[in-house]
């Protein structure tokens, strides 16, 4: 490691693009460092940002040597990309800066690579953020090597709102796809369908039925109600580049009425956003076989709106069998549960009662290796994965996936120490990275004669008095969240043991 030349960051300040990505890094660096990294021309900065197009696509490239560094993307969000791999790679810490000597060149393997985070009561923690602090979120994905963010309509299976939400959800919404846009994300909108066809005819694909009965006047004005609050929502949004529409969970459309469905929010969707795409899933909690047998015939039609197919929880079928249903053409994304322990898509096995009945099934639990496994075990059949959340009890969970999707090689040991890097620490980047691996052994085995439990808790608090010990800006070391959520969970695990 070699002290950093200078505190200044050099960019071709009429490239917008490249201005962008340098402007984040320099805000990120002073809030590690505690002293300003001005923006200064090309050429005369410590470290440089530059957007080179004949890089391969999407890739990035940081070259450090000598207490300077070099960064190039290939477009702006992968500026932004190579400028959190300086983050995850130097030693920071208040009033310094040190570079190692390192050359790297690197392209993600799959497109999407991201998860929803969704404002609505039903989550753990974004119903209670204000605008900075979401803004913050979707910045740390896209450093970590995020390419999309899923978003939520106002109108899910949830309450509206909840007392602790700051502002309206239409207005959060418009504010975190413009957070999210102007970084250089793909945006999508998880969109369900939470109406049912009583009318005994076929769900219109535009316009509306004849209204013979009062089933048929009730369909049309469902459907009246719905239009309207999608045309107010896409009318708002200054970019959507994705919808995913679920086949349920919720939605109980049966499959020849889902696809119309999709097909009028189609309608809707292009008079505001035309390169928009739409996307279904065959996720349904009532159906049987029936259901996924006529949903693959009617995506063997290839309706002009269709983009590709979810994979996502609570499908009957596999991936592969997905894979094989559908036609070549159609690219399938992964959405997979990442936030949930049990009753999910990926539960721990052999849970002992006390945690199922204490920790509950949404709690702080990274699952390194496990993640990994699931997400390297389907990856032959999809172009990346967006996955569900419901907070940031999965907040490790999320990087995990990013990189998995960025390259299936690489070891989750080395995903925690970034992450321990970039969020808490460089210098106790190994240790951190130990012990959030070790949060996956809490749950093997009895609860009673688990040792890693109290070792897990006596490390943390360990570490967390040489944290304390240590400067650290506001936000980082013990003052970080992304460490005391561990530690917190760890005392809880301790005292439940205990008992």
């Amino acid at each position: 490691m070699t002290s950093v030349q200078s505190f200044t960051i050099g960019v071709d300040l009429q490239n917008q693009d490249a201005r962008l990505a340098a402007q984040i890094l320099s805000e990120e660096l002073e809030k590690r460092v505690g002293a300003p990294f001005p923006l200064v021309s090309l050429g005369e900065g410590a470290i440089t940002v530059e957007i080179d197009h004949a890089l391969p696509k999407h890739a990035y490239a940081l070259h450090c040597e000598n207490g300077k560094a070099r960064i190039r993307g290939f477009h702006k969000l992968a500026a932004i990309h190579g400028a959190g791999r300086l983050l995850k790679e130097a030693f920071w810490q208040k009033g310094g800066l040190c570079l190692p000597e390192l050359s790297v060149e690197t392209a993600p393997v799959k497109e999407f690579r991201g998860s929803q985070i969704g404002y609505r009561a039903k989550t753990n923690a974004y119903d209670a953020w204000d605008k900075p602090t979401y803004a913050q979120y979707i910045r740390d994905q896209a450093l970590f090597g995020a390419s999309a963010i899923e978003f939520l309509p106002p109108n899910t299976d949830d309450a509206p709102e909840n007392e602790i939400m700051k502002y309206p959800i239409k207005e959060m919404l418009a504010h975190t796809v413009s957070v999210a846009h102007e970084l250089g994300l793909a945006v999508w909108l998880w969109y369900p369908n939470l109406y049912e066809n009583h009318s005994g005819q076929p769900l219109p694909a535009s316009g509306f039925l004849p209204e013979t009965d009062e089933k048929a006047k009730e369909l049309n004005e469902i459907l009246r109600i719905e239009d309207a609050q999608r045309h107010a929502v896409l009318s708002s949004l200054v970019c959507v580049d994705h919808i995913m529409i679920p086949g349920g969970d919720p939605g109980k459309l049966e499959a020849e009425d889902l696809f119309a469905a999709c097909q009028r929010m189609a309608n809707i969707l292009h008079t505001y956003h035309p390169h928009a795409k739409v996307w279904v899933s065959p996720q349904v909690m009532r159906h049987g076989q029936d259901f996924t047998e006529a949903f693959y015939l009617q995506v063997a039609k290839k309706p002009a709106w269709l983009a590709g197919i979810c994979h996502a929880p609570w499908c009957n079928h596999t991936m592969s069998a997905c894979r094989e249903k559908t036609p070549a053409e159609l690219p399938i994304r992964s959405y997979p549960d990442i936030c949930h322990m049990l009753c999910c898509q990926f539960p721990v096995h052999r849970m002992d009662p006390i945690w199922a009945i204490t920790a509950g099934r949404e709690c702080y639990n990274p699952r390194p290796r496990w993640h990994k496994r699931m997400h390297n075990v389907t990856a032959q059949y999809h172009v990346g994965c967006v996955a569900y959340s419901e907070g940031i009890a999965d907040d490790v969970a999320k990087f995990i996936w990013i990189d998995q999707d960025w390259d299936p090689n690489t070891p989750v040991i080395k995903t925690l120490r970034d992450f321990a890097s970039m969020f808490i620490s460089p210098k106790h980047r190994d240790e951190l990275a130990t012990l959030l691996s070790l949060f996956e052994d809490v749950y093997e085995g009895p609860v009673v004669t688990n040792q890693v439990v109290s070792s897990l808790y006596e490390s943390l608090v360990s570490l967390q008095k040489k944290l304390e010990s240590e400067a650290f800006m506001p936000g980082f070391g013990a003052d970080s969240y992304r460490f005391g959520m561990p530690l917190l969970m760890s005392a809880f695990y301790v005292y439940i043991q205990r008992r």
